[in-house]
Formats: structure tokens, sequence, C-alpha cells
């Protein structure tokens, strides 16, 4: 015997549906494929050692970049994915991988304009073409880093949105 009630089927929100989610993670996916080729020429420029490995907090050095190898993992794995609470997880480590881009292309510019008025040592002036050229690859890992930034802010929004409606509302059937 079927129940005398019915809902709705306007109701039921099917989160990954939506047009908007989908472009957001079309968006992810590609720009996570831009992330990593992006990351290879810095990868590349550290197995040559033109850029330092490690170095003192306050200067850029290649171990910041390593954050991008698994947050690229991330990116491509979470752009197929259909998990509320992996995006969230995904959106924090993205918060983080976007603010240490923003600390590395800060330190870049500090360097560089110490360099330039003088207040570092003269072999500064050494590095400056490769510095010039980290300074255009990590201006485009954080602007990459930005709009993936905001796709997943985007879809964490939706999220947000679709469980504020909590409950079906069932309706007696009239005959």
């Amino acid at each position: 015997m079927a129940s005398p009630y019915y809902y709705s089927p306007s109701t039921v929100v099917y989160l990954w549906g939506y047009i908007d989610i989908v472009r957001y993670k079309f968006q992810i996916l590609i720009l996570a494929a831009g992330e990593f080729l992006f990351l290879w020429p810095i990868l590349i420029m550290w197995a040559f050692g033109l850029i330092p490995s490690v170095v003192s907090p306050w200067q850029y050095c290649a171990i910041y970049y390593i954050v991008f190898i698994p947050i690229w993992l991330v990116n491509i794995f979470m752009s197929d994915s259909r998990s509320s609470v992996l995006f969230v997880f995904a959106f924090f480590a993205n918060t983080f991988v976007f603010g240490v881009c923003s600390f590395v292309l800060a330190l870049i510019w500090y360097d560089l304009i110490q360099c330039w008025i003088g207040n570092l040592p003269t072999s500064c002036r050494d590095s400056q073409p490769y510095d010039f050229l980290m300074l255009i690859f990590t201006s485009i890992l954080w602007t990459i880093a930005l709009f993936i930034w905001l796709a997943y802010l985007s879809i964490i929004g939706r999220i947000r949105q679709t469980n504020s409606a909590r409950t079906l509302t069932l309706h007696k059937v009239t005959t």
C-alpha cells in the first residue's frame, strides 16, 4: 500500500547538478593543470641550483613551493568529487597554499627591492634575472591559487545554502 504522503520533487536540491558548481569544478580542474604547468619551471630552476633550497625564513626559497605538489593532486581529485566534507577540507588546504604563495610573492618583492636600493650585498645582483623569473612564475601561481580559492569559496557557499534546507515537507494526498 502506498503512503498517503508525498514530497514535491522541486524541493529536492541536487547540489552537484547546479551549472555553477559544474563550472567551478571544471575551473578547479583546468587551473590545477595550469598550477602544475607553472610549477615545473620553478622545480627545474631548483634542480639546477638557480634558486636556493632553504635559506632564512625572510628570503624566498624553493622549499615554499613544495606545498603546490600535494594541493595539485587534491585539486585534480576534487574536480570529480561529490563530497561536501572533502570540499571543506580542500578549501582550507587551498587557503593555506594561497597564504604561502602570497607570503613567497611578498618575499620576492622584498628581496628585489632591498637589492635594488642597496640594503643587501652586491652579490644579490647575480641572481636578479632568476629573481625576476621567479617573480613572474610566482605571480602566475598566485593568480591561479586566487581563482582556485574563489572557486572553492563559491562551492562552499553553495553547500552552505543547500544545508540550510534540512527537511522535506510531506503533504497528505487527498483523493
